[in-house]
């Protein structure tokens, strides 16, 4: 299992907990251990900008009673950053 930084907007009130899980729908081969967040800013909607340390897990691994989370990938800060 390895550890990666994922940056969020999270609209629920109810933020995500260490422990909990994030995973990108039924057929993902990966999910994500939340081990620390960190709400770094809000939006002007009402979501919260977060900072999610988390340990990457296969899926087929999660805990039964695991709080899984569902997660889609945002590409708009890549796009932003490539030239031209």
């Amino acid at each position: 299992m390895s550890s990666v930084v994922l940056r969020a907007r999270w609209m629920s009130s109810r933020l995500p907990r260490a422990g909990h899980f994030l995973c990108a729908g039924e057929r993902a081969r990966t999910a994500y251990e939340i081990v620390a967040v960190r709400v770094t800013g809000r939006g002007p909607l009402g979501w919260y900008r977060l900072r999610l340390d988390c340990v990457r897990w296969p899926k087929q691994e999660i805990p039964e009673h695991a709080m899984v989370h569902p997660w889609r990938w945002d590409g708009r800060g890549r796009r932003a950053r490539r030239p031209g």
